[in-house]
């Protein structure tokens, strides 16, 4: 079961913030997601604050196919594209995940980020849905040479791009201890898997946990929004 959680955004350097966040405690299920507005395209913030409400609206109806919320999800934004034409190019990334007897269930597209922490370890159980990760992984491009690679934030997967969207659904049994974390990319591009691990090992509950990594975000230059959601798991 998940004791506590803590939940954060803020449109760090950008005019405005497209991260949107939510996080919900019921009595025998926990859910959480986060999404973030494609930089780029207009109208991100309402694409993502669009993707957490269905996502809501669905888990709270009693939906338990994530990877049919997720598909709902995108086909909404697609229809908003056609009805509402400033909106046409809107987009976003979503990573959403229910807790219930311990099993976190959980659905992905883009490239924002699910991780469990256990015992200092830093486990990244989404998939990177980008150009960068997919040239890597297809050995088109070599690790030393990503960092620099031009196009290394194009995502290949998202919420209101595509009718058929890459979507990545999976489980994963958690233990006591365990920490689940949820972040945008403009968390998770600049705090290392290190970081992470060396303030789960000293904070003895979420609020601590997120303070900790607010404090840490602040000595970062940040060049995006940032947003995370972490839950402690008994």
């Amino acid at each position: 079961m998940i004791t506590d959680h803590f939940k954060y955004t803020d449109k760090g350097p950008r005019q405005n913030n497209q991260d949107s966040v939510e996080s919900i405690a019921f009595p025998n299920l926990f859910f959480a997601c986060v999404a973030d507005g494609v930089g780029g395209c207009p109208f991100g913030e309402v694409a993502s604050k669009h993707s957490i409400t269905s996502f809501v609206e669905l888990i709270s109806g009693g939906t338990e196919d994530l990877g049919q919320i997720i598909e709902v999800a995108n086909k909404k934004l697609l229809e908003a594209h056609i009805l509402f034409p400033q909106y046409v190019g809107m987009c976003t990334t979503f990573t959403g995940c229910t807790i219930k007897d311990n099993v976190l269930h959980f659905a992905h597209a883009g490239d924002s980020r699910l991780c469990v922490i256990r015992q200092q370890e830093v486990m990244q159980l989404s998939d990177n849905h980008t150009e960068v990760e997919y040239l890597l992984r297809t050995g088109q491009l070599r690790e030393q040479e990503a960092a620099l690679y031009p196009r290394r934030n194009v995502i290949l997967s998202g919420l209101g791009i595509y009718e058929d969207p890459i979507i990545q659904t999976d489980n994963f049994a958690l233990q006591p201890g365990d920490r689940v974390l949820l972040t945008t990319d403009g968390v998770h591009e600049i705090i290392n898997t290190t970081e992470l691990s060396g303030i789960s090992a000293i904070a003895g509950d979420a609020a601590e946990f997120g303070a900790l990594l607010v404090a840490l975000l602040a000595t970062k230059r940040l060049t995006d929004n940032v947003s995370f959601v972490i839950m402690f798991v008994a």
